[in-house]
This record gives C-alpha cells, structure tokens and sequence, in this order.
C-alpha cells in the first residue's frame, strides 16, 4: 500500500501519519498527470514486480461527484487499458461498474442481480464495426457507432453471458443499486471479460 502524486494537497500531519505506519509515500511532481495515473503507475510496476499475470484494480468512488473529474476518471482508465496488459482497472460507483473494452471479442458473465442495466459507449471515437449477443437491444455487424450517433445506454441482459465483438474500444458499463435490500439478498453480482 502507498500514497501517490504530486502530493500539493497533503497535509505534513497526514503525510507522516502514513510514514509513520510505514506507507510508503512517493512524491511525483509531474503537472501532466493526474494523482490516479500516478497511483496506477505505480501499482502496475508493484504488479509487474510481483510477476502478477492477471491482476485486477477496482477504483472506488471514480464515477461519482465532479462531472470533469469523472472525465478524468474514464480518460485515465482509457490510458491504462492501452498500456497495461496484465492489470484490469474497473471503475465503481454506488451505481455503476465500468472498464474499458479494446478492439476484439470478449465475453461479460453475469449473475442474476435485480434491476441491472447496461450499456456501451463509443467515448474514444467512432466504433467501425459492432455486433453483440446476450442483449435486450443486440447489435449485429452495426457500422459506425459514434457520439453524436447511435450509442447503447439503458439496455439489459437477456443471457448470463453478453458477447460483444468490436472493432474499436468502448466504456462498458453496468448499473446496480447498492442501496436496494434486493441486491444483498440476490447472489453475488460480478462482470468479467474473458
């Protein structure tokens, strides 16, 4: 465990509470990254130490408050996805759970959960080609999915198994209610890319 970044809005009390219950705390002055790029660097590089083939980040909190820190968020994970191989970075709120999807076939298992929704955005540019399976509004060879055109929001599940096969990266995000007393009685609601 660490603390990460430029860190010009710790506290000096703060910073040696970590220090003092031996966090390591890394200073890292550059202006043209964000605290959470910084944080994922370095977890990738603890990760790439510890030859971990398969490893997963869930960033909590990454969806929620300031519409431009959100952006952020997402433009970070985006970041990540296209230089990390070997560590998966989800991002979650209270309602939400998102990655980034790169060009290619995947699969996203789902478990039974009430009041899921999902969705898929072409928020990195133009999606050439798009077709799915295991959805309420399936898309078959769909050509040009872009912002401005056709992007699927408010769909759902019709399958424990969604399929989508792409020519270029989309956010994938799934909706849940962690306040609904549904959720915590269903079984356990995960998503994974195969």
């Amino acid at each position: 465990m660490g603390v990460s970044g430029d860190l010009d809005s710790i506290s000096e009390k703060v910073k040696t509470h970590f220090e003092n219950e031996h966090v390591l705390v890394k200073r890292d002055a550059d202006q043209n990254s964000t605290d959470f790029d910084k944080a994922l660097k370095e977890t990738s590089l603890k990760a790439k130490e510890a030859k971990c083939e398969s490893c997963e980040i869930v960033a909590l909190n990454a969806l929620q408050g300031r519409l431009d820190h959100t952006i952020s968020q997402i433009n970070t994970a985006y970041k990540h996805s296209l230089r990390s191989e070997t560590v998966d970075l989800f991002l979650m709120s209270e309602q939400s759970l998102a990655w980034v999807l790169l060009p290619g076939s995947h699969k996203i298992h789902i478990n039974s959960c009430p009041s899921q929704t999902c969705g898929y955005v072409p928020l990195f540019g133009p999606v050439r080609k798009v077709s799915t399976s295991g959805l309420k509004y399936d898309l078959t060879d769909y050509d040009n999915m872009c912002m401005g055109g056709l992007i699927s929001t408010s769909n759902s599940y019709v399958s424990n198994c969604v399929e989508l096969s792409l020519s270029d990266p989309v956010l994938w995000i799934m909706n849940f209610d962690l306040k609904d007393p549904l959720y915590w009685t269903a079984p356990s609601c995960n998503g994974h890319t195969h």
